[in-house]
C-alpha cells in the first residue's frame, strides 16, 4: 500500500483521534492511562495527536487490553484493510507477526535484521524482480 506523506499524517491523526476517543470514554487522564497500560504519557499524547504514525505491537495490546477496543477498528484507521470479520488479510497479518518479532529484538539483532532486507531489496531489483 503505498501512501503519501500527507495521508500518513491524516491516517495517524484519525488513529490517535479515535484511541483518544476510548481513553476518554473510561474517564481516564492520560496520566491514568500510562498507570494502568505501562505505556508512557509521553507517547500516549504522541499517538493521539497524530505525531506517531506506527503504534508498536507492545503498546497497542497494552492500550487495547485497558481501552477495549477491537483491534481490527484501529488497524482499518491507520490504514490496513480487514475481512469482514476484523482480520487483516493474509500479507498485512504477517507484516503484524513479523513486527511484533522483531520488536522483542534486540537493537543490535533489530539491525542485522535490517541489513539483510536491504540486501534482499537490492538482490530482487538486481534480478528484475518486483519489491
Amino acid at each position: 500500500m503505498t501512501v503519501d506523506k500527507r495521508g500518513q499524517r491524516d491516517k495517524a491523526k484519525q488513529t490517535g483521534a479515535l484511541l483518544r476517543q476510548y481513553r476518554e470514554r473510561l474517564g481516564l487522564t492520560q496520566h491514568e492511562a500510562e498507570k494502568l497500560t505501562g505505556v508512557r504519557r509521553e507517547y500516549i499524547g504522541s499517538i493521539e495527536t497524530g505525531r506517531i504514525a506506527i503504534i508498536y505491537p507492545e503498546p497497542f495490546n497494552a492500550l487495547r487490553k485497558v481501552y477495549g477496543f477491537p483491534g481490527w477498528e484501529i488497524l482499518e484507521a491507520m490504514g490496513y484493510e480487514t475481512d469482514a470479520a476484523g482480520a487483516a488479510p493474509q500479507g498485512q497479518a504477517d507484516v503484524v507477526r513479523l513486527a511484533t518479532m522483531i520488536s522483542l529484538l534486540s537493537p543490535a539483532d533489530r539491525q542485522v535484521i535490517e541489513e539483510m532486507v536491504h540486501a534482499m531489496r537490492k538482490r530482487s531489483r538486481g534480478s528484475g524482480q518486483n519489491e
